[in-house]
C-alpha cells in the first residue's frame, strides 16, 4: 500500500502536523493486512525537517509494533537529507524510493554533532 502524506494533512508546516499525519495514517491502515507500506512525501512545497522527523520516527514505531515494512518515497535530494538527519538523530534504519522507482535504497544517516544540532536534538527528544 502506498499513501501520500499530503492526503493525510493539509500542510507539513510543523511537528504537530507530522503527528496528525501519523494518526490519519493509522486510521487508514487499521484493519488491513499489510506487509509493506510506502509513505510518499511528495506533494508539499514546504516540509520542515521536524515534520519529516515526526513522521519517520512514529512510522518506525508502527513498523516495530506491527511488522509492516515502511519505506519512504521521495522526489528530491532535500527530503533525502531530512531523512538522513532524522536517521542520524534517532539511530533509525530507513529505506527510501525515488519518485519513479521501485528499487529501495538505504538512507545513509548523517551524524549530527554540531552545536545547533545538539539544540535541535534536545528539542526533538523532549516530550
Amino acid at each position: 500500500m502506498e499513501i501520500k502524506v499530503c492526503e493525510l494533512v493539509p500542510s507539513a508546516a510543523t511537528r504537530t502536523r507530522g503527528g496528525e499525519a501519523i494518526e490519519a495514517l493509522k486510521d487508514r491502515i487499521r484493519g488491513q493486512e499489510l506487509t509493506d507500506l510506502v509513505i510518499d512525501f511528495s506533494g508539499f512545497r514546504i516540509m520542515p525537517g521536524s515534520f519529516v522527523d515526526e513522521v519517520t520516527y512514529k512510522s518506525q514505531q508502527i513498523q516495530q509494533e506491527t511488522g509492516i515494512r515502511v519505506t519512504y518515497r521521495i522526489d528530491n535530494d532535500v527530503t533525502l537529507m531530512k531523512l538522513a538527519r532524522s536517521a542520524g538523530l534517532r539511530g533509525l534504519k530507513l529505506s527510501y524510493l525515488w519518485q519513479n522507482s521501485n528499487e529501495p535504497a538505504d538512507v545513509e544517516p548523517i551524524a549530527l554533532r554540531e552545536p545547533e544540532w545538539d539544540a535541535q536534538r534536545e528539542e526533538i527528544m523532549t516530550p
